[in-house]
């Protein structure tokens, strides 16, 4: 081959090569590829929490529907019952003191001691101005004080040995010689005593007093007789019954109030005679301008300790002295968890005998040993009481009342059912609970059952619904609710076509009378936790019949798994491989949901049906054979291909019917297992 034949080979393959670089060649394959796959059973319809399995494997629904007609909050609220107290110091006490100072005899007559130890004889005398004399009684007493009331008493001893014709004392004030006694005393004999006891009330006492003989009388001895010049008149001084209106002082402990009440409570018709408190609190809120420790001490006599004779509810709270001139408060709460209170009062024997709970609260002023400056002016406030109580049960009678519960409640065990059931024999039971210690009727006004996805209703009818139903008392201890049960089944009831209505919605209608025959003897009880419900229990073995009804599953669409290329579908064939273990022959269809969830488009509808064969049941057993498998295919053109592929979910529904209207039992092992696969047409490009 000449050279350049060969050049005009390899120019031809360049140009050839380069004709093809820019123009397109384009040709279809077919790729058969796995998309999808579901495996339906009875929890795609019901939740497994409403299943039971029974022993061999079958499978029963259990549904329970509870409401409560009454409650404890229904019967009993305890409000909050706070007192206030404000405490002035009407009453102010200083203890009963007493002071002995001595006028000696020469400080009467001075002469007197250059006579001291002597015996003569000792002429009558009449001194007039014989002395004043400072008496401190800030130790004693008090350093300074006004008087509401009390007494100073005033003794003269006469140690000298003659007679005392007349003594005139005086008493006042050394700082504003205010005086406080002025009195005359007659005829004391040697060696012995006489008193006066004079009024304080509205006189202002200073600590340092003077005293002062305005004029001493006596007679001549009788005789000589022994001169001892430190002896003479004894003076006594005594304070009694004090009672300041104010006093800088040692002042001694002292109750300031004493406050028994009887509070009754308002429990809006309840008559309680005894309460356990589940909860709660004695409340003591104390502002006090007084300059000496307060303890307060609360106590409910008639109480106890989880019911212990001898341990009544006592409380002791102590008030810090306030600052002078300022307050000092507190402000607590202490529980009361577990107490008994009996509500009749002070004397349970006594009216009244409801609703009534005596409390005794003192208020004690502690002795500090420190002086002091208080007046009758200073003041405690105290608020107190019982609050936040939540009983854990009470006694007594608590009333008629009537009253009506209208309830709806979805039965979620029906809601994603749809179709028709035919059911086999199936039993309900209705449930009457009463854990109060009160008798009640309970009429039954409606139990309807409804399907509002066909707006039909079915009412629940048993001839024991259409007579009241009496509940006696509960009875304690222990607490023994009492409870009536009536069963519903095919043959007294219209149970089968309740429940074949497949409700969603059950609507009930109860009226409650408590006590409707009345009580008088205060022994109707309630706890915390007693309470009146009617309870509905559904047990329905998973043995029936079917037209349409429905299982779904959703699962996510991507008809490349993943790999991408889906824009380079043209069209193809869906194919489902179906096992079958139920008994009941079914359709298949398949819906295309975009990402809003709504169709699209569907394959296997009435014109393309996707049709599943049922599971054998040999003669004379209860359960399949096994699967039976089942092969559907649908043609998918570019049109609906186009439309396909937008979507991002399909939704898998088997439609069931089982022939002649047939009943089966439906095991545990019962699956619809369905696998998607796409044989589709792909257009290639280079």
């Amino acid at each position: 081959m000449s050279r350049n034949y060969i050049s005009l080979l390899v120019v031809f393959f360049m140009l050839f090569s380069s004709c093809m670089r820019n123009e397109k060649a384009q040709w279809n394959t077919q790729i058969l590829a796995p998309i999808a796959e579901a495996s339906l059973g009875l929890t795609d319809l019901i939740a497994d929490s409403l299943l039971m399995t029974n022993a061999d494997g079958s499978y029963r629904l259990i549904y329970d529907y509870e409401t409560m007609l009454d409650s404890f909050g229904d019967y009993l609220n305890v409000p909050d019952t706070l007192n206030k107290v404000s405490v002035t110091l009407n009453q102010l006490i200083l203890e009963d003191r007493t002071l002995i100072d001595t006028i000696t005899l020469k400080e009467i007559m001075p002469e007197s001691k250059f006579l001291d130890g002597k015996t003569v004889q000792l002429d009558g005398q009449d001194i007039k101005n014989a002395g004043a004399q400072e008496i401190d009684i800030t130790e004693a007493f008090f350093r300074k004080a006004k008087f509401k009331s009390g007494f100073l008493e005033i003794g003269i001893h006469n140690d000298l040995p003659v007679f005392v014709d007349r003594i005139i004392f005086k008493l006042y004030n050394k700082s504003n010689l205010a005086e406080i006694a002025n009195d005359t005393f007659f005829d004391i004999a040697p060696f012995s005593s006489q008193f006066k006891k004079i009024s304080l009330a509205g006189k202002e006492v200073d600590g340092v007093l003077i005293g002062e003989l305005v004029r001493v009388v006596t007679r001549a001895s009788n005789g000589p007789v022994l001169i001892e010049s430190n002896k003479g008149l004894r003076l006594e001084l005594k304070v009694t019954q004090l009672e300041p209106e104010w006093a800088t002082a040692v002042f001694p402990s002292q109750t300031l109030i004493t406050e028994n009440q009887e509070v009754t409570y308002k429990f809006g018709g309840p008559q309680v005679t005894l309460m356990r408190i589940k909860s709660g609190y004695v409340k003591m809120q104390v502002i006090s301008t007084i300059e000496e420790e307060i303890v307060l001490n609360y106590t409910i006599p008639q109480s106890s300790y989880k019911g212990i004779p001898g341990t009544p509810l006592v409380q002791e709270v102590r008030v810090p002295p306030a600052p002078k001139g300022k307050s000092s408060s507190i402000d607590k709460l202490f529980s009361i968890a577990d107490y008994e209170v009996l509500y009749k009062g002070k004397d349970p024997t006594q009216p009244p005998f409801v609703n009534t709970v005596y409390s005794e609260l003192s208020a004690r002023m502690e002795s500090s040993g420190v002086e002091r400056s208080i007046a009758l002016s200073d003041s405690v406030f105290i608020i107190f009481g019982l609050v936040d109580i939540i009983p854990e049960f009470a006694i007594g009678d608590f009333g008629k009342k009537t009253y009506s519960i209208n309830e709806k409640e979805a039965i979620k065990a029906f809601k994603n059912i749809t179709g028709t059931l035919s059911l086999e024999q199936v039993t309900m039971s209705l449930l009457f609970d009463n854990a109060f210690g009160i008798e009640a009727d309970i009429e039954v006004e409606e139990l309807n059952g409804i399907n509002n996805r066909n707006a039909k209703s079915v009412k629940l009818f048993h001839p024991d619904l259409e007579n009241t139903i009496t509940l006696g008392r509960a009875k304690n201890p222990p607490l023994q609710p009492s409870y009536k049960v009536l069963i519903f089944n095919n043959d007294n009831s219209t149970l089968k076509p309740f429940i074949e209505n497949l409700p969603d919605e059950l609507s009930t209608k109860f009226k409650i009378t408590s006590r409707p025959r009345g009580s008088d003897n205060y022994t109707d009880f309630v706890f915390y936790d007693s309470y009146l419900k009617a309870g509905l229990r559904m047990d329905l073995p998973i043995h029936f019949g079917a037209s349409g009804l429905q299982l779904v599953q959703k699962k996510s669409w991507d008809p490349t798994k993943g790999k991408g290329g889906v824009e380079r579908i043209k069209s193809g064939t869906l194919k489902l491989m179906v096992q079958n273990n139920f008994p009941l022959a079914a359709k298949v269809q398949i819906e295309f949901l975009d990402e809003l969830g709504n169709v699209i488009t569907t394959l296997f509808d009435e014109t393309n049906r996707g049709d599943i064969a049922a599971a054998e049941v040999l003669p004379g057993k209860e359960k399949t054979n096994g699967p039976v498998n089942s092969l559907v295919t649908a043609e998918i053109n570019e049109a609906k291909m186009s439309v396909v592929k937008r979507a991002t979910n399909i939704r898998i529904i088997a439609t069931f019917d089982s022939p002649g209207a047939l009943r089966y039992k439906i095991f545990d092992s019962y699956k619809l297992d369905v696998k998607v696969i796409g044989d589709f047409i792909y257009e290639q490009q280079l």
